[in-house]
């Protein structure tokens, strides 16, 4: 008689797995289906596209994500280099709460003028402006870039401890 209510149990189980997965694949399909919302990349542009994970007991207040672009290009050993360009910020029209960027760049970057003692060249990533944005792991983020550029991504948490100023009076 044991074997029916191990049956029942196992069933059970099935059953709660089946429905979590389903859960996870509507809300997956949602976060796809707000990406086909954005405009198609223009020609000689690319479009990327960011999904965040949603956090649990809204740890999505707690984060914030970098968002930057670059390319490799050769450099020399001893100066900084920064990508020129810079992001716009577009609303996806009908859809004012949905937004995307674009970062319009030439490709070129500009440098510190040291004199290097080492002529030696390198093929290193440069990058360009940074993006602040708020995480929210409901909707995509999405940047059109010119051909040949990545974007790339950081996520920052914050430290759940609050501190106070100290207050100076005169």
């Amino acid at each position: 008689q044991h074997k029916p209510t191990n049956m029942k149990a196992v069933n059970k189980i099935l059953a709660v797995a089946m429905v979590m997965i389903s859960s996870l694949s509507i809300a997956q399909t949602s976060v796809h289906e707000n990406a086909k919302s954005f405009p198609s990349a223009n020609e000689g542009m690319v479009q990327h596209i960011i999904y965040l994970p949603k956090s649990a007991d809204r740890g999505d207040n707690n984060k914030k994500v970098e968002v930057y672009v670059g390319k490799y290009m050769e450099t020399d050993m001893c100066n900084n280099y920064n990508l020129l360009g810079e992001f716009d910020k577009k609303e996806v029209t009908g859809k004012n709460w949905l937004s995307y960027y674009t970062f319009s760049s030439k490709g070129d970057a500009m440098s510190t003028l040291m004199g290097c003692l080492d002529n030696t060249k390198q093929n290193k990533f440069v990058t360009g402006q940074k993006l602040l944005l708020d995480y929210n792991g409901n909707l995509p983020i999405v940047i059109y870039t010119p051909e040949g550029m990545e974007v790339r991504y950081r996520i920052f948490t914050a430290d759940t401890q609050e501190y106070k100023a100290q207050e100076v009076r005169k």
